[in-house]
């Protein structure tokens, strides 16, 4: 029955015709919709924004979000499951999207020795995929990657590939798949 639900509430969502300004983000911030077929690009556009709707999102560190900051990292995030069959879950292990300005600063108590010492230090983080948690994203990283521009790194890309890796309860490498013949493509591939 919530199938049903989910199934209606997704139609009306693509049913609306595409905004002209988040195309232009999309275009503009996503260099790899430039190599996509237009069934494909379709099928991303489509896939965004119902994405972007099923997700919470909250700007951190004085960041206000705006729609070009959800659209580009929405059509980010799935590029990775673009083709995928029986991938209408959306990251079903993302219910929430925290995104700072640029790189951020944590505070974190780690293991100082074998003996059990522990300490308290701070690191600098442009992303974060946390089992059961969040994504958190720096969106001068995650526009940069975006639009190629970041030296071959996209954290969008990274941190959405962990929440794929985490979705069968393990930190493994190999996202769930749904057939032998994929898990040898996945393999041959990486």
């Amino acid at each position: 029955m919530f199938d049903f639900f989910k199934r209606r509430r997704r139609e009306a969502i693509t049913r609306e015709p595409f905004p002209e300004g988040w195309r232009r983000y999309v275009r503009g911030n996503v260099s790899h919709f430039g190599v996509l077929s237009d069934g494909e690009r379709a099928q991303l556009l489509d896939d965004l924004r119902i994405f972007r709707a099923e997700k919470s999102w909250e700007g951190a560190g004085g960041l206000t979000l705006t729609d070009e900051i959800t659209v580009t990292i929405s059509a980010l995030a799935c590029l990775l499951t673009l083709g995928l069959p029986e991938r209408d879950d959306y990251f079903r292990g993302v219910s929430t999207i925290i995104v700072y300005p640029a790189g951020y600063r944590v505070t974190e108590t780690r293991l100082a020795n074998p003996v059990g010492v522990l300490e308290t230090g701070h690191s600098w983080r442009l992303g974060e995929a946390w089992r059961g948690g969040p994504v958190i994203l720096s969106w001068a990283d995650a526009r940069a990657g975006g639009r190629g521009t970041a030296q071959g790194s996209n954290v969008v890309l990274h941190e959405f590939a962990h929440k794929l890796d985490m979705e069968d309860g393990n930190a493994e490498g190999t996202p769930v798949l749904y057939s032998d013949a994929q898990y040898d493509e996945w393999h041959r591939v990486m």
